[in-house]
């Protein structure tokens, strides 16, 4: 479920990224407006690793903060949606040849902000439980994420080379 844009205030430049983390499950999380200098990560996992949303937060901080303008909250999800003939592409094709989905970006439209998805069971298998607390598990979140975090500057500022906007 998506938060309406005009829940989501703009993402403000000034000053440093403040993450707000809220689980999915709890009822005060859904009610709560997103605040200015804030992007919330809403847990929808029924098992998440222990540690994972401070991952996310730490990847977040790597990330600069003019290039998270915009996104309003990052989702993490450990089942991915049912394919529906409305669904995307390439989401019905890598679903159907069972490929792995990292994460994907939802692009702002007229009633809702832009997001993130982080598939959690993608992103964390094969780590063992030793290495969570490391660099190990901020090294592959932060590489999805800048992905995604790619496609909305792609979004919202188009495709630049050094010599031209293409």
């Amino acid at each position: 479920m998506k938060k309406a844009c005009n829940e989501c205030t703009p993402f403000s430049l000034q000053g440093s990224l403040r993450i707000e983390y809220h689980s999915f499950k709890s009822q005060e999380s859904e009610g709560s407006s997103l605040q200015s200098q804030r992007i919330k990560v809403l847990n929808k996992c029924e098992k998440l690793p222990l540690g994972a949303v401070w991952q996310v937060r730490r990847c977040l901080r790597w990330i600069d903060p003019n290039h998270l303008a915009g996104i309003g909250y990052i989702e993490l999800i450990d089942k991915l949606p049912d394919v529906k003939d409305t669904s995307a592409d390439w989401y019905q094709e890598a679903r159907k040849t069972e490929r792995g989905i990292n994460a994907w970006y939802l692009h702002e439209t007229e009633t809702y902000c832009a997001s993130i998805v982080l598939h959690m069971p993608e992103l964390c298998y094969g780590i063992p439980s030793f290495l969570w607390w490391t660099t190990v598990p901020t090294l592959l979140i932060t590489k999805v994420l800048a992905h995604e975090v790619a496609h909305h500057l792609k979004f919202t500022r188009g495709i630049y080379s050094r010599e031209m906007k293409i």
